[in-house]
């Protein structure tokens, strides 16, 4: 196996396992949650939150991402600096960008909070259909500022290459969620949703700062003279905040759209369900913005290192979520009451057809990252437009059957995406999938589509049987393929 493919199996397993890690943790979280405050706690949560992101998103001008490719290279040139005049010369420039970046990051913090605090009354009319949240809104906006804070340093750490640093942050987040925000809804309830969300913004700026200022001194530069280099760096990053707040905005239109038809319970069962998918995507796709983001940027105009990049991703996702999508299907009904309550069973249909959704990302996700990589901001930005008009199916499911409709609206949706995004990398970025490589998706489409057939109509011990002894045919197929493709590049 050539050290690409090896590199891509190491970031994937290093971030996995620590992803593993923080859904343990979340998990547990989640259970005393979801006991503490119920469906409706975690309703009011999910809509706090969503919000937060939507301005957060809105305000921090795509500074997650222009950030990490300005920092990168002048990084990148001191990796490959030589003389002492040059390195000196790619110090200052390095500590320069990074001065920049955090000048910028503080004074949108600013704006975060001026915007969630003038439109706290519109953002609850829209969200709750009332005034009364208008306060809650009021003293949301710091969240909004630390939000953006650490956004920035994030940035930092992973433009300097510190992934562990990033990966340890991600534990350390979960464990002082775990142990902070307990306590809080203990003693307070539905009350205690406000506060719980200040003090983990809190916390998370606090541990990321002092993180990222250990291998960069903090320097600050409020002259506009300096602050206007980051001009481009904002331009660069209007299309990503045009796309976040279509992606933000569309999941807080669609759990209004929720709340309005039904209750905040409802929303709370659809945030749990579209979660308990979600967190488990993610314990394989955070290797993908972390490592093959970056990697894929280095190579993006060499057309025949583009192409295998995006296909050795694709291949390694699809060889870890096909089995990983089939036990979470199968393991469904025990997980939910397990990981949440009794009170949450109703999403479980809804959940388990999602899952399908799960296994369509490990496709469309590394071709997504090619606009992205290519510094393509308007044909990026027509993806993400796409994906934000799919989302509405979510809203038609959910209007003709429930929850299980929004389960199959979001399917559909991934479908399109899907659909759409693979048409766009091979005709205008010429990549060229194989036949293995086909065989592969189809593969572990009609094993996921025969595990929820059977697990549908089966029960008791034939249905555990049955679902062991598919998960086993998922395994070897991917075990298959990846010894397949280990011996043809040893070749």
């Amino acid at each position: 196996m050539n050290l690409a493919y090896k590199n891509i199996f190491k970031a994937t397993t290093l971030f996995g396992g620590v992803q593993g890690l923080t859904i343990i943790m979340g998990l547990i979280r989640t259970k005393f949650v979801a006991l503490l405050i119920g469906p409706a706690g975690v309703g009011l949560n999910s809509i706090y939150n969503e919000t937060r992101e939507l301005v957060h998103e809105t305000t921090n001008c795509g500074m997650d991402q222009s950030g990490v490719r300005d920092i990168s290279k002048s990084y990148e040139k001191l990796l490959n600096a030589k003389t002492d005049e040059e390195i000196n010369a790619c110090k200052a420039e390095l500590k320069r960008q990074i001065s920049l970046l955090r000048s910028w990051e503080l004074l949108l913090g600013m704006l975060g909070i001026f915007i969630t605090i003038l439109f706290a009354q519109p953002l609850s009319q829209m969200t709750f259909q009332d005034s009364e949240h208008t306060w809650g809104y009021v003293l949301l906006s710091p969240a909004v500022a630390l939000s953006t804070i650490t956004c920035g340093e994030i940035v930092v750490l992973k433009a300097l290459r510190r992934l562990k640093t990033v990966a340890l942050l991600s534990t350390l987040n979960i464990f002082l969620a775990l142990f902070i925000t307990l306590p809080i809804y203990y003693y307070w309830r539905l009350q205690g949703v406000l506060p719980a969300i200040l003090a983990m913004c809190f916390v998370s700026a606090l541990i990321t700062v002092y993180a990222s200022y250990r291998y960069s001194q903090p320097v600050l530069n409020w002259s506009w003279k300096e602050l206007k280099h980051g001009i481009p760096m904002l331009k660069l990053g209007a299309c990503f905040v045009i796309t976040g707040m279509m992606a933000h905005g569309m999941e807080l239109l669609i759990m209004s759209h929720i709340n309005n038809l039904s209750n905040e319970k409802t929303v709370g069962l659809y945030r749990a369900g579209y979660t308990i998918t979600g967190t488990y995507a993610a314990l394989l796709f955070n290797a993908v913005s972390t490592d093959f983001f970056p990697r894929l940027s280095g190579v993006v105009d060499d057309m025949k290192k583009r192409n295998t990049a995006v296909c050795q991703q694709m291949e390694v996702l699809l060889m870890l979520v096909g089995p990983m999508t089939v036990a979470l299907l199968v393991a469904m009904p025990i997980l939910v009451p397990i990981l949440y309550s009794n009170s949450f069973v109703d999403m479980i249909p809804m959940a388990r057809v999602s899952v399908f959704g799960v296994l369509l990302g490990a496709i469309y996700i590394p071709a997504a990252y090619l606009p992205l990589a290519a510094g393509d901001s308007k044909m990026f930005l027509l993806v993400e437009t796409v994906s934000t008009i799919t989302m509405t199916m979510i809203m038609v499911g959910f209007t003709h059957s429930g929850l299980f409709g929004a389960g199959v609206g979001k399917v559909i949706s991934a479908t399109i995406d899907v659909v759409a995004v693979m048409s766009l990398a091979m005709l205008y970025y010429k990549i060229r999938i194989s036949r293995s490589h086909m065989l592969l998706i189809v593969l572990h489409l009609i094993i996921l589509i025969a595990t929820y057939a059977l697990t549908s109509a089966l029960s008791g011990w034939t249905y555990w049987i049955t679902s062991a002894i598919i998960l086993a045919i998922s395994i070897f197929a991917s075990w298959k393929f990846y010894k397949t493709r280990e011996l043809s590049l040893q070749q």
